[in-house]
């Protein structure tokens, strides 16, 4: 009888083990689940709105020039275009290229040009990066020359000679 006392707790210790397992795991599972739903149903919009609200406060004329006195220069007007993603040339739809580009235009009105023509802004950015290969979109020694050439299409596109000042590349990615 002392041996089977012995044995009862063991054999007890182990049933309780087994349905727990899945109990945990079905938990963790939940847990994430739901984490997951909050964070793209309430955190993201939330985070979305407020680095939407940080791109449109950078659209205004910004000063630049050193604290040590020297003249100050007027950077221009930036429109920010966000969230492109499309194919490089020769890819098949097989990769693709992430990219926010920022337009610094040297007059404030051509700002309010670029935010109506936003459409066609766009397309010439499908354009010339569409044009370009994912070796051409991947070498740093290019991204020189796809500037200079995005630039070249918005001032044909706003019909100006020098109404772009600047190209950026807040965001790039090739996958």
């Amino acid at each position: 009888m002392a041996d089977h006392e012995g044995q009862a707790p063991e054999a007890a210790v182990a049933e309780t083990k087994g349905p727990r397992k899945p109990v945990l795991i079905g938990a963790v599972a939940g847990t994430v689940a739901i984490g997951t739903a909050v964070g793209l149903m309430v955190v993201g919009p939330m985070v979305t709105a407020q680095s939407s609200d940080a791109s449109h406060d950078s659209t205004s004329v910004a000063q630049a020039g050193g604290d040590h006195g020297e003249p100050k220069e007027a950077i221009g007007t930036v429109h920010v275009i966000d969230n492109m993603v499309l194919n490089p040339a020769m890819t098949s739809g097989a990769r693709f290229l992430l990219v926010a580009t920022a337009i610094e235009v040297t007059e404030p009105s051509l700002m309010e040009e670029l935010k109506v023509r936003d459409a066609e802004a766009r397309d010439v950015l499908i354009s010339v990066l569409g044009a370009r290969t994912v070796e051409q979109l991947s070498d740093l020694a290019q991204r020189d020359s796809l500037r200079a050439e995005i630039m070249n299409a918005f001032n044909t596109m706003l019909a100006k000679p020098k109404a772009v000042r600047r190209v950026y590349f807040p965001q790039f990615v090739v996958q």
